[in-house]
């Protein structure tokens, strides 16, 4: 369910999370966030999300580093300085 509020830029730069989003978030005082953005939009998370966020990332990284790993074997192979 998507719940919008209005929440204005200040002149610092600060922007203030409406109380009932905070609630329902759990977010407290020095809750720590992190803000990016994301195809022209700001996305605002949680560190805990973040890193969840990045374990997928991390994952797919060690695949694609196997995957480099058995193309360098099979180049080699076939160049014929390693055996199968």
């Amino acid at each position: 369910m998507i719940h919008r509020r209005e929440a204005r830029v200040g002149t610092r730069g600060r922007v203030t999370i409406p109380v009932e989003l905070r609630r329902r978030l759990g977010l407290r005082p020095g809750t720590r966030l992190i803000v990016r953005e994301e195809e022209g939009h700001i996305v605002v998370m949680t560190m805990a999300q973040y890193v969840r966020s990045l374990r997928g990332v991390l994952k797919h990284m060690g695949m694609m580093e196997r995957l480099r790993e058995e193309r360098r074997s099979e180049r080699l192979r076939e160049d014929g300085r390693a055996r199968p």
